[in-house]
């Protein structure tokens, strides 16, 4: 991983703690340019960003809300992946649970990694 790779996933993870919609859209954009694979983006930023949320509500520091608008912005960065995800036969392996090629319809609460960073927080 380089330094460039790193930046990314950091401003990532940041968008996600920010609950900035728009930056985690580009900067998914921006890792796609990079040539960063989807799922390295997914696992390095937005689920790190989901679950520091919930440590986060865990001290009380956030709301319930605030929560499920991460795991909506998260899954507004998997959008923009998505095409690239289906482009690919290891990430549409990996994510089949998430995207079902057959309508291509997005079921991100079969992201185990997010969904139960999210779940754990307020369960």
């Amino acid at each position: 991983m380089n330094s460039v790779h790193n930046e990314i996933f950091d401003r990532a993870k940041d968008a996600i703690l920010d609950l900035d919609e728009q930056t985690v859209k580009t900067v998914a954009q921006e890792a796609l340019d990079a040539g960063i694979d989807p799922d390295e983006l997914i696992e390095q930023s937005f689920a790190k960003g989901v679950r520091e949320i919930g440590r986060i509500f865990d001290v009380g520091e956030f709301q319930l809300r605030q929560i499920f608008k991460a795991y909506s912005i998260a899954e507004k960065g998997i959008d923009v992946l998505k095409p690239k995800i289906m482009d690919s036969e290891k990430d549409a392996w990996l994510f089949e649970d998430i995207i079902r090629e057959s309508d291509r319809t997005p079921r991100y609460t079969s992201i185990p990694h997010v969904h139960e960073a999210s779940l754990s927080s307020y369960c």
